[in-house]
């Protein structure tokens, strides 16, 4: 019984994170890693395109 309770609580702990972020860190970090995954996947293609 106590498994189940954790297990749906840690649900609504992952849905809750950050909800409470008023100053939207959270939201700028994101924007930060979208810019390093976007740089890296641009770098990806000009070396495939090198290949080529």
């Amino acid at each position: 019984m106590f498994r189940r309770l954790l297990e749906w609580w840690r649900k609504w702990e992952v849905t809750l994170d950050g909800i409470d972020d008023l100053k939207g860190e959270r939201m700028a970090r994101l924007e930060k890693r979208l810019v390093r995954l976007e740089q890296e996947v641009a770098l990806m293609q000009t070396v495939e395109q090198r290949k080529e």
